[in-house]
């Protein structure tokens, strides 16, 4: 009997605006730059600040920016990534360059 195969979506909402991950996409970039997938206006913010992987069953969140990204999953405490990743879970925050208690913009994301 074949496995059933495990769909999870991320679904991502930036002030009025809300999108799901694209089925025919591997990667999401967040930043400044027109060019990104997901374009914020933090000052704080680098051009191409961020990026999103989907591995599998899995998302990715990658920081490639001068600042730092600012994760805070559920209720766990806030984590500062410099050059790193983290595996986006459940529900959470992503800021850009400032914490997301102090962040003017933040990503909403729902990992289900």
């Amino acid at each position: 009997m074949p496995s059933a195969k495990v769909e999870i979506r991320l679904t991502l909402e930036v002030g009025e605006r809300t999108m799901e991950f694209p089925r025919e996409k591997t990667a999401l970039s967040l930043g400044r730059d027109s060019t990104c997938d997901i374009v914020v206006s933090e000052k704080t913010a680098s051009r191409l600040h961020a990026r999103i992987e989907r591995r599998g069953v899995q998302y990715i969140l990658i920081d490639e920016s001068t600042n730092g990204t600012y994760v805070q999953i559920g209720a766990d405490r806030e984590v500062l990534l410099r050059r790193d990743r983290v595996m986006l879970r459940g529900r959470g925050r992503i800021a850009f360059g400032t914490s997301t208690a102090a962040a003017l913009e933040l990503v909403l994301f729902d990992c289900s």
